[in-house]
């Protein structure tokens, strides 16, 4: 039995087993009530937001590696300001595109 015929067998066997139940009347009206209404994920925005912040905060670790002085408070501090503002203007541009 090939593929085709085994996948024939099975639609027929749970066509017979199925054949007497049906859905309720207002099952379609309900799922195209709800896949009609759109809902804003935040979901997009914040593993953009987590994909930049890794991207740049390997990026200024590198930098960091390279330049040992480089360690002083101040200096990390304009790195870790560097590293979060683009991530959160990807994310909120994410958004921007999820709910247009």
């Amino acid at each position: 039995m090939d593929e085709e015929q085994a996948l024939q067998a099975i639609d027929d066997e749970l066509g017979a087993a199925l054949s007497g139940v049906c859905a309720p009347r207002n099952l379609a009206a309900n799922v195209l009530r709800r896949v009609r209404q759109p809902r804003v994920t935040r979901i997009p925005e914040l593993l953009d937001f987590i994909g930049w912040a890794a991207v740049l905060a390997i990026a200024f670790i590198v930098l960091l590696w390279l330049t040992p002085d480089a360690w002083t408070p101040s200096w990390i501090m304009a790195l870790a300001s560097a590293a979060v503002i683009p991530s959160l203007y990807f994310g909120v541009r994410s958004l921007r595109e999820i709910a247009k």
